[in-house]
């Protein structure tokens, strides 16, 4: 909220809300809510081992998921400040 009421005071007349995954229903929606528009990105990877292009997805495991999803939010955080250093 902070940064689009920023943008508006300083005359913005458009404001990126981020990417998000296409099957993230719920924030999606929240997003479109806002007028946003959605679009696209294609995203490719280049394994430098193999001096190739990779299909290989980078999703995250449905056990960290199902995990995390469980643990509640001042947890999340303190985890998140430290894994992010170490694989964001």
């Amino acid at each position: 909220w902070e940064a689009i009421k920023y943008s508006c005071d300083r005359g913005f007349k458009s404001f990126c809300f981020g990417r998000t995954e296409p099957e993230n229903e719920g924030l999606r929606q929240f997003k479109n809510g806002w007028g946003a528009r959605e679009y696209f990105i294609k995203y490719y990877k280049y394994d430098f081992r193999d001096n190739s292009f990779t299909t290989r997805s980078s999703s995250v495991n449905p056990l960290y998921k199902k995990i995390f999803k469980t643990l509640p939010v001042p947890v999340l955080n303190i985890l998140g400040r430290f894994l992010y250093r170490h694989a964001g």
